[in-house]
C-alpha cells in the first residue's frame, strides 16, 4: 500500500510500515495501537547516511526513514495511529496516518486500509 511519503506491506501475521523522516530537524514518527489484536514488534530510525550513502546525506534536513514492524496476535480489528511531529510541540502541520487492520485466525493479517 502506498502512503504519502512511505508504504505498508503485510504477509501472514507480519506488517511493515516504512515512512520518510527528517529526524535531524526534530521531527519523528510515533505509533499507538488500539485493540489487542496487534503488537509493535520492532521500531528503527534509519538515518539519511544509512539510507542514502552519498556526500550530501549528512546535511541538516537530510531525509531518512522510520521503520515499524507489527505482529498480528489474535483475530479481530485493530487500529494503528502514526504521528509525525516534534516531541516538544504540536501544530496543525503534524502528519497523522491511521491504519485499520483486520486480523484472522492466529493473528494472520487479512486486510489493511488507510483512513
Amino acid at each position: 500500500i502506498d502512503l504519502d511519503g512511505g508504504w505498508v506491506m503485510y504477509a501472514e501475521s507480519n506488517l511493515l510500515v516504512v515512512l520518510d523522516e527528517n529526524a535531524t530537524t526534530g521531527y519523528s514518527w510515533t505509533s499507538a495501537i488500539e485493540g489487542s489484536t496487534l503488537a509493535l514488534y520492532t521500531e528503527k530510525t534509519i538515518s539519511a547516511e544509512e539510507a542514502y550513502p552519498a556526500e550530501d546525506a549528512n546535511r541538516v534536513g537530510a531525509e531518512g526513514s522510520h521503520l515499524f514492524s507489527f505482529k498480528g496476535m489474535a483475530a479481530g480489528d485493530g487500529t494503528i495511529a502514526l504521528s509525525y511531529e516534534r516531541s516538544w510541540e504540536q501544530t496543525d502541520d503534524d502528519k497523522k496516518i491511521v491504519l485499520q487492520v483486520k486480523t484472522g485466525q492466529n493473528g494472520a493479517i487479512e486486510s489493511v486500509s488507510v483512513g
